[in-house]
Formats: structure tokens, C-alpha cells, sequence
């Protein structure tokens, strides 16, 4: 079956739907394929089966699949969707481990438990998204392993992924996470451009349509631009 075959009776709205849903689920995510027809189902067209987003999705991975990896109006519609119990679909972050690394027991995705999560972006801004956890299959006979997104815990301590700075997000706090590409720009205009934490933010804040923080910006613009041209006495 060629792509185009697979493609036929798939609208344009359909098919960046499900190239952006491939983009950015995991393939550990729960419901994989059914999470993704639900988001191309959104786009107007003819009616989808899931057996037809998968052949799709499968053909497209030949495809250039950055093509709309940061249409910011795709991810405010992916992020209003729920996935699992009210938990924004969004960015969702799940570890691709498969066993724990204490007894080698196979890991188990808790399903009925997402953290809903904050995450920064270079090119999205800021996107609402869920983080998963892995348990032990062999909890039930004491294993206390639990395996994050770029970390796991054993019993109450925490530790990185050996691998964690391979990652695309860094998880700061349960709630917040940050897209590694965006910290690493920081560092650059911290260092280089000497920039202040406030500024980023501010910079931030207008760059991704924050009206309140954008007029706060230009106030403060105006106020120093008309002091400084305050005739002297």
C-alpha cells in the first residue's frame, strides 16, 4: 500500500492532526492510537476509523514529522483535550523504561494517577500536559520502585536518570517542567547578554501573549522614555 493510497479520504485538517499527535505523544502514552483518532477526529472531514489514523501515522514516519511541531494553535486544541482522568493531553511525559532496575520486575504505567503539569517552551510557550509514573510489577511483594519521566524514586529517594540529560524537559517540582533547548538558551543570554531572571520573564511573558505582563512592559518603557526627556532646571 503506498502513502498516498493510505492517505485518500483523509482531510488536510485530519492529517496535521495526527502528524502533530505523533510528534508529540509517546508511544508509552496509554491509549497511544486511541488518543491520537480522537485529536485527528477534531479536524473537519470524512469519518476516520483508528485502523486508518494507524496506517497513516505508520507511513507517515518517512515524512518530515517537524512539520508542525510548533504550530502554537495545533497545541492550544491537543491541550484542551483530556487524556485519562481530566489530565490535559498536552505534553505528556512518560518514561520509556520497561524494568525496574532494582529487581528487574517489568514497569506497569499507573493509568488512573497523571500529575497534571506546567511546562516552559522555546517555541510553544507555555503548555499545559500530564506526567505519568511506572510502579513495579512486583510492588505487591515489596518493591518500592517508582520510575518518573527523567528520574525514579526508591521508597522516598529520588534519583536521575543516568541518561536524564538526553531528555527534551527537565521536571523542577511535580507541577513544573522545562524544555531543556529553552534552559540552555538562558544560560546564553544570562551569560552572554547578562539578562536578568525578570527579564526573561518579562521577555517571556510578552513573547507569548501575556497582555497583562506586555502592557506592564510598555508602561515602563513610556515612563523611562518620558523621563529622560524631562527638560532640566
Amino acid at each position: 500500500m503506498s502513502i498516498w493510497f493510505s492517505m485518500e479520504g483523509v482531510s488536510q485538517g485530519q492529517l496535521r492532526r495526527i502528524v502533530f499527535a505523533v510528534e508529540y505523544l509517546p508511544t508509552d502514552c496509554p491509549n497511544y492510537w486511541e488518543a491520537i483518532h480522537r485529536f485527528a477526529c477534531l479536524g473537519s472531514g470524512p469519518s476516520i476509523d483508528v485502523q486508518k489514523v494507524k496506517i497513516i501515522a505508520e507511513n507517515l514516519q518517512m515524512l518530515d514529522q517537524q512539520a508542525f511541531a510548533t504550530d502554537k494553535i495545533l497545541m492550544q486544541e491537543f491541550q484542551c483535550m483530556n487524556h485519562g482522568k481530566a489530565a490535559p493531553m498536552g505534553i505528556i511525559l512518560i518514561s520509556n523504561r520497561k524494568n525496574c532496575l532494582l529487581c528487574g520486575g517489568k514497569l506497569c504505567t499507573r493509568t488512573d494517577r497523571p500529575s497534571k503539569i506546567t511546562i516552559y517552551t522555546e517555541s510553544l510557550g507555555t503548555v499545559l500536559g500530564s506526567h505519568y509514573s511506572k510502579f513495579c510489577q512486583n510492588s505487591h511483594k515489596g518493591c518500592k520502585y517508582i520510575q518518573y519521566y527523567e528520574y525514579y524514586s526508591i521508597a522516598e529517594s529520588i534519583h536521575y536518570d543516568v541518561c536524564f540529560e538526553d531528555k527534551t524537559y527537565f521536571v523542577s517540582t511535580n507541577m513544573t517542567a522545562f524544555e531543556i533547548n529553552f534552559l540552555e538558551r538562558f544560560d546564553f543570554e544570562l551569560l552572554i547578554g547578562e539578562i536578568s531572571y525578570k527579564q526573561k520573564a518579562e521577555i517571556y511573558n510578552c513573547i507569548n501573549g501575556f497582555d497583562d505582563a506586555k502592557k506592564t512592559g510598555y508602561d515602563d518603557i513610556d515612563k523611562r522614555s518620558s523621563s529622560s526627556h524631562q527638560p532640566t532646571r
